[in-house]
């Protein structure tokens, strides 16, 4: 699986967790809707991590990522 997969992945799984938690809020449930804004906040700060990461990675390594396209 490729970081690209990975970082698409998580970002759908944000935004689908920000609907419910503003859905949580909505509804008055401010302790979900808490957590699950801890949990998207997680995944953006990992979805970055892994971006810069895969951005250096491939300036390391440019000639090998050119050589495979």
């Amino acid at each position: 699986m490729s970081v690209r997969t990975l970082l698409i992945l998580r970002g759908a799984v944000a935004i689908l967790m920000m609907v419910f938690a503003v859905m949580a809020f909505a509804d008055g449930r401010t302790f979900v809707g808490v957590l699950l804004t801890a949990f998207v906040l997680t995944n953006l700060v990992l979805i970055v991590v892994l971006a810069n990461r895969q951005t250096g990675f491939t300036w390391r390594f440019l000639g090998i990522f050119r050589a495979r396209r």
